[in-house]
């Protein structure tokens, strides 16, 4: 009788000894999956700093400013709210990439009354198709392709959009940086290869100002392809709903000694 009072109180005290193991075990990991939690949903989204803009979509501060972005960075992908200076919303869309920027999926433009202008969808940066509203809420367009083409509209053929080129086409732009562009006297010794990004406006009437350089190389360099850029011919402006506009573009030098 009492051994089996000891074997009893021993399997008591074993289940007792196991249960609170048990639910030291449980806590711990109801705390790592809480903090895992919390790790995940800190790094879903990640609000980045408002950005500003002036009337010709360049950075300024908030003290001068046309419009202004809020943007979220979640599974490397920039989730982007463009507004008004009377905070209505402008546009909204995916980027992959804010620097340079690369516009992915479905995107959608608004007049400041609030009306939708355009929707576009994009694919690695490229205008896949669109769709154009006037400010009555008029379909201007439908499922329209690719940036720059020539679209069909009720008996007469129509330019819906296009990005400011060089006059006569990317083949010659390239031939006159090739023509023009010197490698620099005072640099020969150096010998620096690379590039030049100058980020530049180009108007309506096709004239090139504004110009910035957005990657730099050496600043003989970039004054040098600042000189090529300054002796282009006037580029065809950009059209938007059927009318020159003011847009900006970049273009690339290369220098190789």
């Amino acid at each position: 009788m009492k051994n089996n009072y000891k074997l009893i109180t021993f399997r008591c005290f074993l289940g007792l000894e196991t249960k609170k193991n048990n639910n030291t075990s449980q806590m711990k990991k109801l705390s790592l999956s809480l903090l895992l939690l919390v790790m995940a949903i800190a790094s879903k989204a990640q609000k980045i700093d408002t950005i500003y803009f002036n009337a010709n979509w360049e950075k300024t501060d908030n003290s001068s400013y046309d419009y202004y972005r809020i943007a979220e960075r979640e599974n490397n992908l920039f989730f982007v709210k463009d507004y008004y200076k009377s905070n209505q919303l402008q546009m909204k869309g995916v980027f992959k990439s804010l620097d340079p920027e690369i516009k992915q999926g479905n995107f959608v433009w608004y007049f400041p009354n609030g009306k939708v202008s355009k929707k576009s969808y994009f694919e690695n940066n490229i205008i896949k198709k669109t769709k154009i509203w006037n400010t009555n809420g008029e379909l201007i367009n439908l499922n329209r392709s690719v940036f720059g083409a020539d679209v069909y509209i009720k008996g007469t053929f129509k330019e819906i959009d296009r990005k400011p080129t060089f006059p006569s086409g990317e083949i010659e732009m390239n031939k006159f940086i090739y023509d023009n562009l010197k490698y620099p006297e005072e640099m020969s010794g150096q010998k620096i290869t690379g590039s030049v990004t100058l980020k530049f406006t180009v108007s309506i009437k096709g004239e090139i100002t504004n110009i910035k350089v957005r990657k730099t190389l050496h600043p003989t360099l970039d004054n040098e392809a600042i000189r090529v850029l300054k002796m282009m011919p006037r580029w065809q402006p950009a059209r938007q709903n059927n009318h020159f506009v003011k847009m900006q573009a970049t273009q690339t030098f290369n220098f190789n000694p």
